[in-house]
């Protein structure tokens, strides 16, 4: 029973995941594009998802 919830709730981060890539691929500021297969490339060294993730107190156009 744990091991089909478990599965469940990967299955599900990993279309929730996929779906953010190709939401956030269609906004003008996303460059380079992002693969919703792939993770690379993602995170503080793209510039579209480092905005997301940097917190509110800092600049993310700062570059100080």
């Amino acid at each position: 029973l744990t091991k089909g919830a478990n599965d469940a709730r990967s299955d599900n981060i990993s279309t929730l995941k996929k779906a953010i890539a190709a939401w956030l691929n269609k906004l003008p500021s996303t460059e380079p594009v992002l693969n919703p297969d792939n993770r690379s490339n993602r995170g503080l060294q793209h510039n579209t998802t480092g905005r997301f993730l940097c917190p509110i107190e800092f600049d993310w156009d700062d570059l100080e």
